[in-house]
């Protein structure tokens, strides 16, 4: 994104945060935002902001265990660059995840969606060491927790995030459902 901060980029008027946060906000009364720079902008969507525990932005997985290792609750994972998402994704992730599964994945008929995720606590240990080892995919970590995979092949415009300027001025609305 050219050096910008993903998460503050605004498309239609909203910063893609705002879209992650709408998404979980009916699904939980504990939001955290995890963010390596501009935690003062972040913190003032009212939820608590933490960086990464490593110095050397590691990716998503380490934000992933540093939130593990503050909150011994399970997680509803999501990214900030997928501004279709919707609560429905979550809640299937966290029905799945409910019926007595460590981890639940998002699968959008094509490919694994790994930042899409409801992680328990337990998992902490597993990732720990597979990160510890120099391991940074965030699939390949989450595959080895054996996670359920919850199909939202009817909804792959869930999934659909901005890498670049352009790719974002080039999303369109989806039609609601």
């Amino acid at each position: 994104m050219q050096g910008e901060d993903k998460g503050l980029i605004e498309f239609q008027g909203k910063a893609l945060i705002e879209y992650a946060l709408a998404a979980l906000k009916p699904l939980t009364e504990q939001l955290i935002i995890n963010a390596n720079r501009n935690q003062s902008r972040y913190a003032t969507y009212g939820y608590p902001v933490v960086a990464d525990s490593t110095a050397d932005f590691a990716g998503p997985l380490a934000g992933i265990l540093t939130v593990l290792a503050t909150r011994n609750l399970p997680l509803l994972i999501s990214p900030c660059d997928a501004p279709f998402i919707s609560s429905a994704c979550f809640e299937r992730l966290r029905d799945i995840f409910n019926n007595g599964n460590a981890c639940a994945v998002a699968h959008d008929g094509q490919r694994l969606q790994p930042m899409f995720l409801a992680l328990a606590p337990d998992c902490r240990q597993s990732l720990q060491n597979y990160f510890n080892k120099g391991e940074r995919k965030l699939g390949e970590g989450i595959l080895r927790l054996e996670p359920a995979i919850v199909d939202c092949s009817d909804h792959p415009e869930w999934f659909r995030n901005a890498n670049s300027p352009a790719e974002l001025a080039a999303f369109r609305q989806p039609k609601p459902l």
